[in-house]
């Protein structure tokens, strides 16, 4: 998703919950770093949980489509295509995303940077953090649509690395294969 895992969160799957512990959090008997998808034997179109920031209960459904031979070439995990970008993750929930959507129209964008640019010029550059950071909110929704496999593709390999840098292997196990989700 892209969050920053700033959340308590947790998995759903055949009457099990599974998670990384937090403080404050709830407690799961398995260690999530030795839990395996592969162990769960999922069936093709099988569906389980993904619970997130439990305030804002954000809940995906995530099925298993297909499961395919794993080619000798490419990187795993692999994005192979999605839709839109994810929502912020602090945006308090689906309901107050989509609110937020509405408002958020091509001509809004247009008036905001009108104002924007003109409380520059007016100003010479003073509130300019706070101009910045309503010019990076406009940019998200202004692209909102737009969804970036081979930047979702990235994002996933610094995780793979990490995790394999986690279990303790070097860098010539984890990276020998090329970048076939690059395509």
């Amino acid at each position: 998703m892209g969050w920053e895992d700033d959340h308590l969160h947790r998995f759903r799957l055949h009457g099990r919950e599974y998670g990384v512990f937090k403080l404050g959090g709830i407690g799961f008997t398995d260690d999530p770093y030795q839990v395996r998808l592969h162990e769960w034997q999922l069936r093709p179109k099988e569906r389980f949980l993904y619970e997130y920031d439990f305030h804002a209960n954000w809940q995906h459904q995530l099925r298993l489509e297909q499961i395919l031979p794993l080619p000798a070439t490419g990187r795993y995990p692999c994005c192979i295509g999605g839709a839109r970008q994810t929502p912020p993750a602090d945006c308090a929930g689906a309901a107050a995303f989509l609110t937020r959507r509405r408002r958020y129209s091509a001509w809004y964008i247009q008036q905001r940077l009108i104002e924007i640019a003109e409380s520059l010029l007016e100003h010479d550059g003073d509130d300019y953090e706070e101009h910045l950071a309503g010019l990076h909110e406009l940019r998200y929704w202004y692209t909102w649509e737009r969804f970036d496999h081979r930047a979702i593709n990235r994002q996933l390999q610094e995780y793979a690395a990490g995790t394999a840098a986690e279990r303790g292997l070097g860098e010539e196990e984890s990276d020998e294969t090329d970048s076939a989700c690059d395509t």
